[in-house]
Parts: C-alpha cells; sequence; structure tokens
C-alpha cells in the first residue's frame, strides 16, 4: 500500500510536468487532500524532482559509450590487392566489466531520485498540512471571537438598561463599549492573520486563484504508534543509504577503470586503380575483398591518476556513513524531543477537556446570569469573561501547538 502511495506520488508530479498547468478558478470548500493533491500537481519543486528522475533515466544510456568508430582508406602506389591498400575499420572499446559499473551507478543515481522525490513529495505534503491545520486554528479563533461578540453585545444592552433605569452609572455603559470594542480590534487582527494563512496556502498548492476551506473542528492530528522508530526505514534514511550506495558504485567503477581496453580492427580491399603515379601495373586480389582483422588490448601504464579517483571515491564513501550516522543521531534525538512534546501536550489537551473548559463553561454560565440579575458589577463580570475567553484560547493554543509537533513528528517518521 505505501508503494502504492510513493508510485502515486510519482505519477503526480510526471503528470504535472507533462501536462499544461489548468489555472484553478474560484473553488470553495476545499479539503485538506485536495490541497495536497494540487500542491503535488503544480509544485514547482515536485516538478523539478520528476525532471531529475527523467533526466537519470534518460543518461542510462550513456552506460555503454565507446568512442567514434575509426575509419581509414590507405593507399600503397607500389602495390596491388592486399591490406595496404584498402579500408581499415578500427573500435576501442573499455573492458565490458567498466560497461557494465557505469550502467549500474547510474541505475542506482535514477533510484536515489526516485527516493529524493518521495522525500520532497513528503515535504511539500507536510507544508501544506501544517498550514492547513493553521488555517483551522485561526478559524476557531475567529468563531470563538463572534460567540463572544454576541454576549459583548448583551452585556453593552445590559449596561444601557441599568443606566436608564438608574441602577448603575454612565462609568459602566463606557467599560461595556470599550471591552466590546477591544475585542473588535482583535477580531480584526485575526482576520487579517487568517486571509495571509489562506494566501500562503494558496502559493503552496499551487492555485491561481483565491479559494475558501471546507471548515472542520480543530482536532488532535492522528499521527499513529511512535514507538521503535528506524531511522533507516523512513524516507530520509532511505535516501541516504541510496546516496552510499551511489558513491560505493563509483568507487568499483572507479577500480574497474584499472583494466585494459580493447582494440578490434578490419581491413577491406579498396585498391583505387586510377590512383597510379608511377603507372606500374596494380591489379586487385581477385579472391575476396576481406584482407585481415586486428585485436589488439591498450593497457594503462600510468595509474596515478586512476589511483586517485579510487581514493577520492572510497573517502566520499566513509564520508556519507559518517554522515549517514550523524544524521540517524540527530533525527532520533529530535523524533524523541517531539514525542515528549507531544506527551506533554496530550496531557495538555486532556486537562483542557476534563477540568479546564467545563470550569470556563461554568464561570461563563454564572457570570452572565449573575450579572443580568444584579448580584456582581460589570467589573466582575468582564474579569471573569476574560478568564473563561483565556481559557478557550489557551486551548486553542494547546491543540495548534499538538498539531504543528504531531505533524512535525510525522514527517520524521514517514515510511515508504
Amino acid at each position: 500500500m505505501q508503494g502504492n502511495k510513493a508510485f502515486k506520488l510519482l505519477i503526480l508530479g510526471l503528470m504535472a510536468w507533462l501536462m499544461p498547468s489548468m489555472a484553478m478558478g474560484q473553488t470553495a470548500g476545499l479539503t485538506l487532500e485536495a490541497l495536497v493533491d494540487s500542491a503535488l500537481s503544480h509544485s514547482p519543486r515536485v516538478k523539478a524532482a520528476a525532471l531529475q528522475i527523467e533526466k537519470a533515466r534518460a543518461l542510462k544510456g550513456t552506460a555503454f559509450n565507446p568512442p567514434f568508430t575509426s575509419v581509414t582508406l590507405k593507399q600503397e602506389t607500389t602495390g596491388g590487392g592486399g591490406p595496404e591498400n584498402g579500408v581499415m575499420f578500427s573500435q576501442d572499446f573499455d573492458f565490458p566489466t567498466v560497461y557494465v559499473g557505469r550502467h549500474r551507478l547510474l541505475s542506482a543515481k535514477t533510484a536515489l531520485e526516485q527516493r529524493r522525490f518521495a522525500v520532497m513529495a513528503s515535504e511539500v505534503e507536510t507544508e501544506i498540512t501544517d498550514a492547513y491545520w493553521t488555517a483551522m486554528y485561526l478559524a476557531e479563533l475567529l468563531a470563538l471571537n463572534d460567540s463572544l461578540q454576541v454576549r459583548l453585545q448583551e452585556f453593552c444592552r445590559v449596561a444601557a438598561v441599568r443606566l436608564e433605569q438608574g441602577e448603575s452609572s454612565k462609568l459602566e455603559l463606557i467599560n461595556a463599549e470599550r471591552v466590546a470594542e477591544k475585542y473588535r480590534m482583535e477580531r480584526t487582527a485575526l482576520q487579517l492573520r487568517y486571509d495571509v494563512q489562506l494566501s500562503e496556502l494558496q502559493r503552496l498548492a499551487g492555485c491561481s486563484e483565491p479559494f475558501t476551506l471546507a471548515r472542520e473542528p480543530l482536532r488532535p492530528v492522528e499521527i499513529g504508534a511512535v514507538d521503535n522508530y528506524d531511522y533507516f526505514s523512513t524516507l530520509a534514511g532511505l535516501s541516504n543509504i541510496e546516496e552510499l550506495k551511489v558513491a560505493e558504485r563509483e568507487v568499483t567503477l572507479a577500480k574497474n577503470e584499472f583494466l585494459p581496453g580493447i582494440s578490434i580492427g578490419a581491413t577491406v580491399q579498396a585498391l583505387i586503380k586510377s590512383f597510379n603515379p608511377y603507372h606500374i601495373e596494380r591489379l586487385p586480389f581477385e579472391k575476396g575483398n576481406f584482407m585481415g582483422f586486428e585485436v589488439g588490448l591498450s593497457v594503462p601504464l600510468f595509474f596515478g591518476s586512476n589511483s586517485a579517483r579510487v581514493k577520492a571515491s572510497t573517502i566520499e564513501s566513509r564520508i556519507l556513513r559518517l554522515n549517514m550516522e550523524a544524521e540517524e543521531d540527530r533525527a532520533v534525538a529530535e523524533v524523541e524531543r517531539l514525542k515528549a512534546a507531544l506527551h506533554t501536550l496530550s496531557a495538555s489537551l486532556d486537562g483542557f477537556r476534563t477540568s479546564s473548559l467545563p470550569r470556563a463553561d461554568e464561570i461563563m454560565r454564572l457570570a452572565e446570569v449573575s450579572y443580568t440579575l444584579g448580584e456582581i458589577d460589570y467589573i466582575e463580570y468582564i474579569s471573569n469573561m476574560e478568564t473563561a475567553y483565556d481559557v478557550y484560547r489557551e486551548h486553542l493554543q494547546c491543540l495548534e501547538d499538538y498539531n504543528h509537533t504531531a505533524v512535525a513528528l510525522k514527517r520524521l517518521m514517514t515510511c515508504p
């Protein structure tokens, strides 16, 4: 199933390159899945990664690359039919294992580009997912502010009635209007942040026109099991393994190039009778035109350059191994850090669900009832209302932090 997903990502990238991009018109209610599909089809990075695969596949055709065939016409003025008057064809070849080594090297490079494509597609999907849930967080903040606006309107109405009835001073109404204005300004700032986030999603998804999102409640991102982490089974780890394979193929190819080259030649009679500056009898050989062949070996006598290549390729392989170990250590440490952060945030969310949110609901309810009945003054009402509102906002912020952490952890643990 995971292999099918990687294949789907590859096809989406190739389609984005082969087919002209279609401008997306005003689209209502795009889901996260639709945004991810759009990004995988329109992202320049994904297109470039798909082209790298095509480039690597095209270069596989260069594995067998002997030099040009040499064709030589030779005419001897004093001879007749024989090898000295003919056309010589000669061709040089590397030792067969050299061509095999080149093909394996280019195949390894193609596999590496495929791994890099999968990593790139995963990164694009992660960016879209993270940006989407941030947009959902801001939408929830807007909805929370809107619900507060309704309560503040009622607060101002009650304050005005109490003023008309002589039950309070004008100061109470002024403070009610001040608080209402404070949260109206907050909503304006939130709306601006939400619009900016939509623009960022539009850029990441490669959409040419603005769109709206299909609203869904802000919820914890599902991540699945996070135990038994193995770096070298993830997309990033497998990409490192492919890089090491390429380096090892480079070493093998450099060693194979110590082997001798092969030269093959053949001569076909080609006597030009009109070319006879000394006016002697020059007759062709009548029993056949094939005059002979030759096979030779070209032995390397100077090994300095190739020895340096073998040494450099070996060092490169060692460097990659050390870098892989460092990447594994860094990834393991980051996974552990994110797992610890996720555990802490999960416990906080449980605390909000079981304790803080029910208490905030009760504080808000009692404050509204008590203020309407005149049991508390406006200062106590404003204080209680803002206390409850802060709890709601802290809960949403905790959800946002949890999702950001979960998405980052999921990216590190993504396997093909």
